[in-house]
């Protein structure tokens, strides 16, 4: 009977990649709004987990499972200790000279790593932000395959030299990019950009000085950034499929408008809490709405829903703010919601929605539920032929509708049967953030809390769901097609579980890999 690893090494690494891949962490593009959130339990109690919080689990768990193939055996040590480094997840800064003084013992591991993703970025004790940047652009540099590379935090001063290494080193190859970036460093932006003619997937945040988790930062006297010789720019960027721009963006929103965008199909707009110097987004959907397919407009202020969808005619999905005052609420400017009919649109989400179900100031509450009552009507298979879908995107509206006990019963609760039955009627399913029917919640809970992509406290609960799932029996992220190989995963755990694994383990972290670990890897 043939011994497990009397395998070939190529052919035991592929199988190791293909039972820790994960989809969602491997690919491209970034979530969407539509993505759906999902309720997980911590202690006693619920709480919503959004994708991003989710990415992080998920990226927790992977590297879980990697070690716990390392650990099988010394055969299997030294065949999959390399997977560890192909995505280089930091949650915290401090580890950043730790990756550094890995790559400097064992030059070997920069070949592989294809993702960086930092969700925290300051300076730690015994640190200065100029040391920081100064060893990731280290970290940049030394990766000649890196694909993605993300920052959820403003990187601050530390942006022109990151900018500069990811668009000398990484533009052969970077396919997502994700970063933070304050109004002086736009330009910076822009000429990086120019480099990186292969991206596929842009986030950008407009991240103003002082801004912080909680508050989009202060108001500035002057918000229009000087782009100088970068605002006579055309930017050519033919692979580019999804763009995400959130903050205060209209400086870059208006140089968009010049950009040679022929891929574009996903477009997300997020002006935040900012009411004002509201970016123009018609000019834009002049220049690139032909070809999108989807577009997400998370604004306060109102666009007018028939000038974008009369400029979008291929939109499969389309995501706007109900809560908008627009012209057809006004009876004696006779305006139509739409102009004709769209018969592409199959998905329509909706944001905010606060005032519709939950209690509140009564004037405010019943001014914006009229507005959206309106709006909702509007949202019929008259109008959109072939729409199968409607659903309500704020986590924190779902949150708040669990510890009310459901909508207000005063309106909430009628506005929520009125709705469901317009659904029903069109053949529409009605959701909400999670992808279940709106009005279906969890069971059997005291508390619901909502940790997303800005909560002071998500990544606390990421820490202790990964050390609860550390303590049980780990199912894994495992492909959903290849039981074979789960099996023979649950059986090799069997094996060799007696080897003295503990000192090789703590010397690979201390001095790099056993030296036959990349015999075979080139």
């Amino acid at each position: 009977m043939l011994n497990i690893n009397d395998l070939p090494a190529e052919l035991l690494t592929t199988i190791y990649e293909m039972v820790v891949y994960d989809e969602t962490i491997a690919s491209w593009a970034a979530p969407t709004c539509m993505k759906e959130s999902y309720w997980d339990k911590r202690r006693k109690d619920y709480v919503l987990i959004d994708p991003v919080v989710d990415l992080h689990i998920r990226q927790r768990r992977k590297y879980a499972m990697i070690k716990n193939l390392m650990l099988t055996s010394k055969l299997w040590y030294r065949l999959s200790y390399y997977l560890l480094f192909q995505t280089i997840f930091i949650s915290d800064a401090a580890d950043i000279p730790a990756i550094c003084i890995a790559f400097e013992r064992t030059e070997e591991l920069t070949w592989y790593v294809e993702r960086i993703h930092v969700v925290r970025w300051y300076a730690p004790v015994g640190l200065s932000m100029s040391h920081l940047g100064a060893m990731l652009v280290e970290v940049v540099t030394k990766c000649p395959n890196l694909m993605s590379f993300t920052v959820e935090w403003s990187l601050s001063t530390a942006f022109p030299s990151v900018a500069s290494s990811l668009s000398l080193f990484s533009s052969p190859t970077l396919r997502s990019l994700r970063i933070s970036v304050t109004p002086p460093n736009l330009s910076r932006f822009i000429w990086a950009l120019d480099c990186m003619s292969l991206l596929f997937s842009c986030n950008v945040d407009i991240a103003m000085e002082g801004a912080t988790d909680e508050s989009p930062g202060p108001e500035p006297p002057e918000i229009t950034p000087r782009l100088g010789a970068a605002s006579t720019l055309p930017l050519n960027l033919p692979q580019l499929q999804q763009l995400s721009i959130r903050g205060r963006s209209q400086t870059l929103i208006e140089h968009a408008c010049g950009w040679s965008l022929p891929a574009l199909s996903a477009l997300t707009i997020d002006f935040g809490l900012h009411t004002t110097d509201m970016p123009d987004v018609i000019p834009f959907l002049d220049a690139h709405g032909q070809t999108l397919v989807f577009l997400d407009l998370n604004t306060i202020p109102a666009v007018e829903v028939a000038a974008v969808l009369a400029r979008c005619p291929l939109l499969t999905s389309f995501a706007f703010n109900p809560d908008w005052h627009l012209p057809f609420h006004e009876r004696e400017q006779n305006a139509p919601f739409m102009y004709a009919p769209h018969k592409n649109i199959r998905h329509i989400g909706l944001h905010q929605l606060l005032h519709a179900f939950l209690p509140g100031s009564p004037e405010l509450a019943a001014a914006a539920a009229r507005t959206n009552d309106a709006t909702f009507t509007q949202l019929t298979r008259a109008n959109f032929p072939n729409l199968t879908l409607i659903r309500l995107l704020s986590r924190p509206l779902l949150a708040a509708l669990e510890r009310n006990d459901g909508p207000s019963d005063r309106d909430g609760m009628p506005r929520w049967e009125r709705w469901d039955k317009q659904c029903r009627t069109q053949g529409v399913r009605l959701e909400d953030c999670t992808g279940a029917p709106f009005g279906e919640l969890p069971e059997d809970e005291d508390s619901i809390e909502y940790y997303g992509e800005y909560d002071s406290e998500a990544e606390e609960i990421v820490e202790e769901r990964e050390e609860a799932w550390k303590k049980e029996k780990s199912d894994g992220l495992k492909p959903s097609n290849v039981q074979e190989l789960r099996d023979l995963i649950e059986e090799i755990r069997k094996l060799d579980t007696k080897d003295p694994m503990d000192d090789m383990f703590t010397a690979a972290f201390s001095g790099g890999p056993p030296p036959a670990a990349f015999a075979f890897a080139r």
